[in-house]
């Protein structure tokens, strides 16, 4: 069966993307347009019991939540006691990550959405073998070698879904056959204006933009079509460090109800409980795609480089091919992936 992975640009509700003057503006423009879950949020005073619970080292300010300090060997959770009721949501997290190293630093943190409550353990404070979605703000290189390979930068964004049946792997920052799905990079660290994600789940498609850069432009991230979550999941947070540290707050987590029309019940989609095939088939399409780029890759500077050699002075790019031209006559044509 073939895989189609899809990345599709993030439509904010009703346009109101349009309207972004500030993100400050947008949130009352689209709490007058959405229903604001109280329930599944977290914001200022943070009132977390009843609502929310916490494991590990999590420190509950008036300002925020911490979910690690700058110390090593920490890590800690925070999770919604109350299932998801709603069919289509959209959850805005303002976080922060900052600390004292300014070379080495780690390790990160993340937004899951799982079919039971978060639980703590070795991916970002969290359990392994979820099963769900986790968001993931990486921001230490564990593999360096293999992220030179796929061109994956740090910090990043990295999306993984997940049916309950795969491990995440630290060595690989994830990557892998089966691992993270998509992801995108994300310069999060350290900065002195406010970053923001926004994480859309609506008709089996989810969608990440992120602001981050201070311009109060939201940006897409990440996005995958044909994704059945579980039903009446639960939302969480997680961080951790290592022998590398950080400071990983959360300044709120604001969740909303989508009135959106549900697909047809004979929709075609990707389920993630308790089907293993599904999803394994689904993260071997997307990395043999990844490995088709890089193998076409390789072989378009092989040819350039040959042609080097072989004193031909001319090589024009086109967006579907390479003509290669000796005296204006062509001796090569090399189609791109495109």
């Amino acid at each position: 069966m073939a895989v189609n992975v899809k990345i599709s640009v993030f439509c904010f509700y009703f346009g109101l993307s349009s309207l972004l003057s500030a993100t400050s503006s947008y949130e009352e423009d689209l709490e007058n347009y959405l229903l604001h879950s109280k329930d599944h949020s977290l914001v200022k005073p943070f009132n977390v019991p009843g609502f929310w619970d916490i494991f590990g080292n999590v420190i509950i300010t008036p300002e925020y939540v911490r979910l690690t300090s700058d110390l090593q060997g920490r890590s800690g959770g925070i999770f919604n006691t109350i299932p998801v009721k709603a069919n289509h949501w959209e959850v805005h997290l303002h976080f922060k990550i900052h600390g004292s190293g300014s070379k080495f630093f780690g390790d990160g943190m993340a937004f899951w959405y799982l079919n039971e409550p978060l639980k703590p353990g070795s991916v970002f404070g969290a359990s392994d073998y979820f099963s769900g979605f986790a968001l993931i703000i990486d921001t230490y290189f564990n593999s360096q070698k293999n992220h030179q390979k796929q061109r994956h930068k740090h910090p990043m964004i990295a999306l993984m879904p997940n049916n309950g049946s795969l491990s995440y792997s630290h060595d690989k920052d994830g990557f892998g056959v089966p691992g993270i799905l998509s992801y995108c990079q994300a310069e999060v660290r350290q900065v002195r204006h406010e970053t923001y994600l926004a994480i859309r789940y609506e008709n089996e498609e989810l969608r990440v933009m992120t602001n981050i850069d201070g311009d109060q432009e939201w940006k897409h991230c990440v996005s995958l079509k044909r994704l059945h979550l579980p039903k009446m999941g639960y939302f969480g947070l997680s961080a951790s460090t290592g022998d590398l540290s950080d400071n990983h707050d959360v300044i709120f987590l604001k969740v909303y109800e989508l009135d959106t029309e549900s697909l047809p019940e004979n929709r075609h989609s990707v389920p993630m409980i308790p089907n293993g095939p599904s999803i394994e088939k689904l993260f071997l399409g997307f990395h043999m795609e990844m490995m088709q780029k890089e193998l076409i890759l390789q072989v378009e500077r092989l040819i350039k480089l040959q042609m080097n050699k072989l004193g031909v002075k001319e090589v024009r790019e086109t967006p579907t091919c390479y003509l290669v031209l000796f005296k204006d006559k062509l001796l090569y044509k090399h189609e791109r992936f495109v």
